[in-house]
C-alpha cells in the first residue's frame, strides 16, 4: 500500500473536482472538470493562486444544470516543443470536445477536438477520455472504462494530427486493468517520467461514464511503451484522485470527492516503492 500525506486544500479559490495535474517551470497547474479557470500556484504552495480564464461565461451552481453544461476538462499536458501547457476534455458529451492550449504567457487558445472524437465514438461508444501523455511526435490518450462496457485502452495517435483535428492516425488498444474490491477499476490519469508510465485507475461502484458512483479505492500503475501493464499497487487515500504528476520518485496526486461542499486537495508520496 502507497501512502499519501495532504499538503494543500483548494479552498481559496474553492475547486471540488480537480481532475488533471502538472509541474512546469516551478508552478503546479491545476485544472477542474466543473470549471472554466485553470489554477496555478507556486511549487512550495505559498504565494498568490493564479487562475487563468479557459473559457468566457458563468456556469450554473445547481449541481445536475452544472454537470450538464461544463466543460469537462479531464487532463493536462506539458508541450516541451510549444512550452505550452494542453487541456484536453473527456469527449463524453458532444459539449465536451472543445480543450485549450496556455503559452508560456498564459495566452489561451481554444481547441476543438469534435472530428477526432467524432471518430473515436465509433469505436468507443462510452467514450471518456480521463488522461494523456506524450512521447516522441505522438500522443498517448487513456480512455476510462467506468460505462457499463468497461473499455479501458490507450489511443495512439500523432500529436500533430491531434492539435489539428485530423483522425488520421488512430491506434485503438484496448485494456483489462482488472478489479479491486470486486469493482472494476479504470483510468483516471496518467503521466510520463524518464522512460515511465504511470497511471491512476479507480474502482467506483457505478456503470455510467456521466453518473458519478461510490469510490471504492485506487491504484497507481506502470505500463510500457506498448501498453502492457508491468505493475499495480494499491494506494492509500480518501477521496478518488484524478490527477497525476511523478517527478524523480516524488508522486503528487489531486482529488476529485464527487461532492461540491468539499474542496479538492493536492497529496504526496514521497517515494515510489515498485
Amino acid at each position: 500500500m502507497l501512502h499519501f500525506n495532504k499538503i494543500y486544500t483548494f479552498s481559496s479559490p474553492f475547486i471540488s473536482s480537480a481532475s488533471g495535474l502538472i509541474l512546469n517551470h516551478g508552478r503546479f497547474y491545476v485544472i477542474s472538470d466543473d470549471e472554466l479557470n485553470l489554477l496555478s500556484i507556486s511549487d512550495s504552495l505559498n504565494g498568490q493562486v493564479l487562475q487563468i480564464r479557459l473559457r468566457e461565461g458563468v456556469l450554473p451552481v445547481e449541481e445536475k444544470e452544472r454537470k450538464k453544461l461544463k466543460p469537462d476538462f479531464e487532463s493536462l499536458l506539458y508541450l516541451k516543443d510549444q512550452d505550452s501547457i494542453l487541456c484536453i476534455p473527456s469527449g463524453s458529451t458532444i459539449n465536451r470536445q472543445k480543450g485549450a492550449l496556455i503559452n508560456s504567457e498564459h495566452k489561451v487558445s481554444e481547441i476543438d477536438f469534435s472530428q477526432i472524437y467524432g471518430e473515436l465514438t465509433k469505436m468507443i461508444p462510452e467514450l471518456n477520455i480521463e488522461g494523456a501523455i506524450s512521447y516522441g511526435n505522438k500522443i498517448r490518450l487513456f480512455q476510462r472504462g467506468n460505462g457499463k462496457l468497461h473499455q479501458n485502452g490507450i489511443i495512439d495517435l500523432l500529436l500533430e494530427d491531434f492539435l489539428n483535428d485530423q483522425p488520421k492516425s488512430i491506434q485503438w488498444i484496448p485494456l483489462n486493468l482488472g478489479k479491486l474490491k470486486d469493482i472494476p477499476l479504470s483510468f483516471t490519469d496518467a503521466c510520463h517520467d524518464k522512460d515511465s508510465c504511470w497511471f491512476l485507475a479507480v474502482a467506483e461502484d457505478s456503470e455510467s461514464t456521466y453518473e458519478d458512483g461510490c469510490f471504492v479505492g485506487a491504484v497507481l500503475g506502470k505500463m510500457n511503451e506498448k501498453g502492457e501493464i508491468i505493475s499495480l499497487e494499491e494506494i492509500d487515500i480518501p477521496y478518488k484522485p484524478e490527477g497525476l504528476y511523478i517527478n524523480s520518485g516524488e508522486i503528487f496526486i489531486v482529488t476529485d470527492a464527487d461532492n461540491r461542499t468539499l474542496p479538492s486537495a493536492l497529496y504526496k508520496a514521497e517515494k515510489l516503492i515498485f
